[in-house]
C-alpha cells in the first residue's frame, strides 16, 4: 500500500518538473537565439518570417507552460454541503451510530450529514482537523433511512466506520483519489482558456500557424498526461479495491454473511427507485409543485419497480466483472468474498430504520429542500412544496391513465394517427357487448394494419431524411435512405409516392381505429340511469379536449417532419459549407413559424388535470414561452419537448377518457377480455 502510494505521489512531482523543463527550454530559445533575426532571408516576407521563427515558439512554449500549469491554480467547482444534523434532535440515530463505532472500533464521526443520495459515506473533515486531527464525517442519504431496515443500515455503516479503522491507509487513499482526480482535470477539463486559445487560430494565417503550433503541444502535453494518469489510475485500483475488500469484512462480522448480498441487491434497487422518484419530481415540477419529502418518494418506488428492472439488476450483479479500472470490486466476487467469510453476525435487529428517528420527516423535509435550493437555485420557492403523499397520489393517477391508453387503445392511436373525434355524431350506437366483441375479432387485424402504417411512416422519415442531407450539401448513397437514386429530385419524388401511400395506410387504420369511438359511445349511452352525471361531464370535457388537440395534428406532423430533418444533419460530421447552415437556419425558421402557431392555438386549450396554477393552458404546460427566432439552438430544444409534449399529453388525455369509459362498463356489467 505504503509503495503504491508513494508511486502515485511521485507522479505529480514528474509533471512538476516536466513543466520546468519545458519553461526552461523557451527560456533558452528567448535569451539564445537572437541570432535568428541575423538570418539572411530575402524578399519583402524575410523579416516576418524571422520574427515569427522567434516569437512563436515563445508564444506556443507559454501556452503550453500555462496550460499544464493551469490546473494548480483554478478552482473546483464549488459543491453544496449536505445538511448537518445534532445529537439533540436525533438522539436515538446517534446513540446508534456510536453502538456501531464501538462495535468495530472505530472512531465516532465528528458530524453527521444527510442528503438525499442513495449511499452513505465516510470521509475526513476538510482541513487540517480532518487529514491531521483524524476528524471524520459520516453522510447519509435520506433515501436509505427510508427504505432500509435497521440490520442493512447497520451492515452500510460498519463497511463506512471500516474506512475509520484503516486509518493512514485512508489517509492515503484520500491522497491518491485527489491525485487520480487532479489528473483527470488535467486530461479533460476544458475552459474559457481553451476557448481563446481556438478563437486565436482564427485570425491571420501568418499568425494563426503559431497558435495552431500551440495547440498542437497542448494537446501533445495532454496526452503524455494521459499516460501519467492511466499509470496512476492502474498503480492505485488495486489498492482501492483491497481497502474496499477490507471493508467489507466489518460489514460482513456485523450483519453476518448471508445479509451482505441482500443488502447489495437492495441499494441497486433503491437507486433504481430513486431516478423513478426524480422523474415524479420533474412532472410534479412541471404541474407547479414538488414534493417535500425525496427519501420517502424514493422508498414508496421500490414496490413500483417493472419485473424486468429487478430482473436486470439481478443479473447485473450475477455478471458484472472486476476489471483493472475498477475503484470498487464487483458485487459478484463481494458476495463471494461474504460467502467464504461465512460469518454468522451479530446485529440480529431488522426493523425498519423508521423507528429510530425522532422526526424523520422535519430531517427528510430540511434535506430535500436543500436539494431543490441547490439544483433550482432562484426558481425554487417553499410554497410550491407538496406532501409527498399528494405526489404519489398524482403520478399514480399518471400512471393510470397511461396504463388504461394502452389497454384501450393498444399503440394504435397517436396525434399522426388520432382517433378523430369529430365523428363521434355520426358513429351508430351499438351494444357494448357487440362492440367488445367485434374489437376483440379485429385485434390481429388492427395490430397489421397499424404495423403496416408504422413501416410506411418510417419511410416517409427516411426519405425525409435523406432529402435534407442532400439540401445540406451532403452525399448519400443509392437506397441509403429508401428510395432510388442520389438527387434532390429523387428524393421529392420518393417521398410524393410515399406520402399517397401514408394516407392510404391512415384510411385503413381509421376503418379499424372508429371502432374506438364506437366503444365509447356506445357504452355512454348504454343504461344513462346508471352513467354518473360527473363522469358524463368529465367525458365530454375530454373529448372536447382530444377533438381539439386533433385539429392540430396537421402542424404537429409539419414540425415533427422538420425537427427530424435538423436532427439527421447536426448527428453528421460537420461539413464547412453555406449549405449545411443555410438549411439549418431554413428548417429552424420554418419550425419556430410552425411552433409559434401551436402555441397560439394551445393557448386557448386549458391544461385539463390537477395545477398549483390556476388557469394553465396546455401550451403553458409543454414550455414557458417561444424562444426568439434567431437562437436556433433554443428553437430545436423547445421543438422538441413541444413534440413530445403535445403526444404525451393527447395519450393522457384519451388515458383519462378510457378509464371513466371503463368505470361506466363496470357498471353495466361489461368489459374487454384480456
Amino acid at each position: 500500500m505504503a509503495a503504491t502510494s508513494l508511486f502515485v505521489i511521485l507522479l505529480p512531482i514528474l509533471y512538476v518538473l516536466l513543466i520546468v523543463a519545458t519553461a526552461s527550454v523557451v527560456a533558452f530559445h528567448a535569451v539564445h537565439n537572437l541570432t535568428i533575426f541575423d538570418w539572411d532571408v530575402s524578399g519583402s516576407g524575410g523579416f516576418l518570417i524571422k520574427l515569427i521563427s522567434y516569437v512563436g515558439p515563445i508564444i506556443a512554449g507559454s501556452a503550453m507552460v500555462f496550460f499544464m500549469a493551469k490546473p494548480f491554480f483554478s478552482r473546483r467547482e464549488s459543491r453544496s454541503e449536505p445538511v448537518e444534523i445534532n445529537e439533540s434532535d436525533e438522539p436515538i440515530f446517534f446513540a446508534f451510530v456510536r453502538a456501531i463505532c464501538t462495535a468495530v472500533n472505530s472512531p465516532m464521526p465528528s458530524k453527521i450529514y444527510v442528503d438525499t443520495q442513495v449511499n452513505a459515506s465516510a470521509s475526513l473533515l476538510k482541513g487540517v482537523d480532518g487529514f491531521f486531527g483524524g476528524k471524520l464525517a459520516l453522510t447519509v442519504g435520506t433515501p436509505l433511512i427510508h427504505g432500509m431496515s435497521s440490520r442493512e443500515i447497520a451492515g452500510i455503516l460498519a463497511h463506512e466506520f471500516g474506512h475509520f479503522s484503516q486509518g493512514t491507509g485512508m489517509r492515503l487513499s484520500f491522497v491518491v483519489r485527489t491525485i487520480n482526480w487532479w489528473f483527470q482535470r488535467i486530461v479533460f477539463e476544458r475552459d474559457e482558456w481553451d476557448r481563446r486559445l481556438e478563437d486565436a487560430t482564427k485570425t491571420d494565417f501568418r499568425i494563426a500557424i503559431v497558435f495552431h503550433f500551440a495547440r498542437l503541444m497542448v494537446w501533445l502535453t495532454r496526452k503524455v498526461m494521459w499516460c501519467f494518469m492511466t499509470v496512476s489510475h492502474l498503480s492505485s485500483m488495486y489498492l482501492l479495491r483491497q481497502m474496499e475488500y477490507d471493508a467489507d469484512r466489518y460489514e460482513i462480522r456485523l450483519a453476518g454473511s448471508s445479509q451482505f448480498p441482500k443488502t447489495a441487491r437492495h441499494l441497486m434497487i433503491l437507486g433504481a427507485a430513486s431516478d423513478k422518484a426524480h422523474n415524479s419530481i420533474s412532472h410534479s415540477l412541471s404541474e407547479g409543485s414538488l414534493p417535500d419529502d425525496f427519501g420517502m418518494l424514493a422508498s414508496h418506488y421500490q414496490s413500483k419497480l417493472d419485473s424486468e428492472v429487478i430482473k436486470q439488476i439481478e443479473d447485473h450483479i450475477k455478471k458484472e466483472e472486476t476489471s483493472i479500472w475498477s475503484t470498487h470490486p464487483s458485487d459478484r466476487d463481494r458476495n463471494a468474498n461474504a460467502r467464504s467469510e461465512a460469518a454468522a453476525g451479530v446485529f440480529k435487529i431488522d426493523r425498519p430504520m423508521t423507528d429510530i428517528f425522532t422526526d424523520l420527516h422535519r430531517v427528510s423535509k430540511i434535506t430535500t429542500v436543500h436539494l431543490y435550493r441547490t439544483v433550482l437555485n432562484n426558481s425554487f420557492n417553499e410554497s410550491q412544496l407538496t406532501s409527498s403523499a399528494e405526489t404519489i397520489r398524482k403520478s399514480e393517477e399518471l400512471t393510470a391513465d397511461y396504463d388504461a391508453f394502452t389497454r384501450f387503445f393498444g399503440d394504435s392511436i397517436s396525434i399522426a394517427t388520432p382517433l378523430s373525434l369529430r365523428k363521434f355524431g355520426e358513429i351508430p350506437v351499438v351494444s357494448p357487448i357487440e362492440i367488445l366483441a367485434d374489437i376483440q375479432k379485429r385485434t390481429e387485424e388492427t395490430a397489421n394494419v397499424n404495423s403496416q402504417f408504422d413501416t410506411v411512416f418510417g419511410s416517409l422519415i427516411d426519405i425525409q431524411q435523406g432529402k435534407a442531407l442532400l439540401k445540406a450539401g451532403y452525399t448519400i448513397k443509392d437506397n441509403q435512405f429508401g428510395f432510388t437514386g442520389t438527387t434532390i429530385e429523387a428524393a421529392k419524388k420518393a417521398e410524393l409516392a410515399k406520402r399517397e401511400e401514408l394516407e392510404r395506410s391512415r384510411s385503413a387504420l381509421s376503418d379499424c381505429t372508429s371502432l374506438f369511438i364506437q366503444r365509447i359511445k356506445s357504452s355512454l349511452s348504454t343504461e344513462p340511469s346508471k352513467l354518473d352525471p360527473q363522469l358524463k361531464e368529465n367525458c365530454l370535457k375530454l373529448m372536447k379536449t382530444a377533438s381539439l388537440i386533433e385539429s392540430h395534428s396537421v402542424p404537429y406532423q409539419k414540425l415533427l417532419e422538420e425537427f427530424n430533418e435538423v436532427k439527421i444533419i447536426i448527428s453528421q460530421d460537420t461539413i464547412e459549407n453555406e449549405k449545411r447552415w443555410n438549411t439549418i437556419v431554413e428548417l429552424c425558421e420554418s419550425m419556430y413559424d410552425e411552433l409559434t402557431k401551436l402555441y397560439k392555438e394551445l393557448t386557448a386549450i386549458p391544461y385539463p388535470f390537477e395545477h398549483t396554477k390556476a388557469n394553465v393552458s396546455m401550451a403553458e404546460f409543454i414550455i414557458d414561452t417561444v424562444p426568439l427566432k434567431s437562437d436556433h439552438q433554443q428553437i430545436y430544444g423547445a421543438s422538441e419537448n413541444f413534440i413530445s409534449g403535445m403526444a404525451g399529453l393527447y395519450s393522457r388525455v384519451l388515458g383519462r377518457l378510457a378509464r371513466h369509459v371503463e368505470t361506466h362498463e363496470t357498471v353495466i356489467g361489461v368489459s374487454l377480455p384480456s
